[in-house]
């Protein structure tokens, strides 16, 4: 089956790895996240510290999120725009509801329940 294939063969034969795979896992981007806003100065937990103010803020409102985040940042700086914006995905839903025919964002009960 392998015959004239020989050099072939040997040059590209399998081996195992002593030591464990040599390759370096990347980071998840959650992680790339988190390394980046301690590099730029922000503390990546201060936006759970005023979850309270951001809901009071988002909760009904008519604003698109770069706006919200752009606001809530000016009021806690401390408080980078990409953990707000995952906050924002993570605990609100834009959504017409009743007789209302605009779009608004709502929290959803996981927050609401923790603020409770």
């Amino acid at each position: 089956m392998y015959q004239g294939n020989e050099a072939m063969m040997e040059e590209f034969k399998a081996f195992s790895f002593e030591g464990g795979f040599p390759i370096i896992k990347k980071k998840n981007k959650e992680d790339l996240d988190l390394d980046e806003e301690k590099k730029m100065g922000y503390d990546p937990n201060a936006i759970n510290q005023y979850l309270p103010d951001l809901v009071r803020l988002v909760h009904g409102s008519f604003e698109p999120k770069h706006k919200i985040s752009d606001e809530f940042n000016e009021v806690h700086p401390d408080c980078s725009k990409n953990s707000i914006e995952k906050k924002l995905k993570d605990f609100f839903i834009k959504d017409k509801r009743g007789e209302d025919p605009r779009q608004r964002y709502y929290a959803n009960d996981e927050i609401l329940s923790q603020l409770t």
